[in-house]
């Protein structure tokens, strides 16, 4: 009977070094996976018309991001090594939901879609025609539109995981709380609209294409295998 509980010790050592070494290193492909969705909130459905200075603003900022929770990781994992655990401090969820509300932003201004010579009036007046587009799901648009408030709504279910995991890491939900449980069922519907969305918007034929006739006003849908 010792034997046995010495190896379920054992056992349970082993097992939370290994979470302990996972853990070190999962924020680092997430923060690196922001970089190359803020870069892609920049061009799609079409790349977006913005100040040079603006494009440099926000590359430095996330590859700040990138850098400090690299570096911290690499710290962490060698601290690990000499035994020494450090938890990743809970600010450092800040500038994440930060840059998820920076890519959904940059999805509204996509959907208004203005122009190099355009007015501060001529902007603001199309992104309030743009934020009334995007929240009547049965306004009809052109592609571009309707790909980029898909887009949108990705972004949302991104910003909304991030801020509630920043949030339990200022621990504003109790421990009883299935937080986990909602983030999991938040990322499903990530990728079930990340996926419908991408399906309606290449023009190549693949095993599966959807393309929802929305500007017609039909709910039908043309499924090609």
């Amino acid at each position: 009977m010792i034997v046995k509980v010495r190896r379920l010790l054992t056992l349970a050592v082993v097992t939370m070094d290994q979470r302990l070494w996972l853990e070190i290193w999962i924020t680092v492909p997430s923060i690196f996976a922001l970089f190359c969705y803020s870069r892609f909130a920049y061009i799609f459905p079409q790349r977006l018309v913005v100040h040079r200075l603006e494009f440099l603003a926000a590359t430095v900022f996330f590859g700040l991001i990138l850098v400090t929770e690299t570096v911290f990781a690499i710290g962490r994992f060698e601290g690990l090594g000499r035994g020494y655990v450090d938890f990743r401090p809970a600010n450092m969820d800040v500038p994440i939901v930060i840059g998820f509300f920076w890519c959904l932003l940059t999805f509204v201004r996509q959907v208004a879609g203005h122009k190099k010579d355009d007015s501060l009036y001529q902007i603001l007046q199309k992104l309030l025609v743009a934020f009334g587009f995007i929240f009547n799901p049965f306004r009809s648009g052109t592609d571009r539109q309707n790909e980029a408030r898909a887009c949108f709504w990705v972004s949302t279910l991104l910003l909304a995981i991030n801020a509630v995991l920043a949030l339990r890491a200022f621990h504003f939900f109790s421990s009883y709380l299935p937080v986990d449980l909602l983030v999991s069922w938040l990322t499903v519907g990530i990728l079930c609209v990340f996926a419908f969305n991408y399906l309606n918007s290449v023009a190549e034929r693949t095993t599966l294409m959807i393309k929802n006739h929305w500007r017609n006003n039909d709910y039908l849908s043309d499924c090609h295998q």
